[in-house]
């Protein structure tokens, strides 16, 4: 259904960091970083949307948490199960900076 690459459009349009990968439960799970606004148009996308050809049955996500630095460079697709990408080396984020970050399980499956 091609969930993973939308949802990686989807953060890119967002300017989002993090990741996300298949597990072998079958459903999607992920991190994703940015902007308090951008992470709840995320959350709200997911729930709502994902890729045209899926369900979205259930999104479970932590409560958003407000992140010094962004942990990853860029939104990453994995196509192996349950192996996240490694985030970056933390570094200090300039002073005010305000970002927010929320890990993410999606039960979705294909269109009847």
């Amino acid at each position: 259904v091609n969930f993973r690459n939308y949802t990686k459009r989807k953060a890119q349009e967002l300017r989002l960091v993090g990741f996300c990968v298949n597990t072998p439960e079958g459903t999607v799970t992920g991190v994703v970083e940015g902007e308090p606004p951008q992470v709840a148009a995320m959350r709200a996308w997911l729930t709502t949307e994902g890729s045209p050809k899926s369900r979205v049955d259930r999104l479970d996500a932590s409560d958003p948490m407000p992140v010094e630095s962004l942990s990853f460079d860029t939104f990453d697709v994995d196509r192996s199960y349950g192996h996240a990408p490694r985030p970056k080396a933390q570094s200090h984020a300039p002073n005010g900076s305000r970002r927010a970050g929320t890990s993410a399980t999606n039960s979705s499956k294909g269109r009847p």
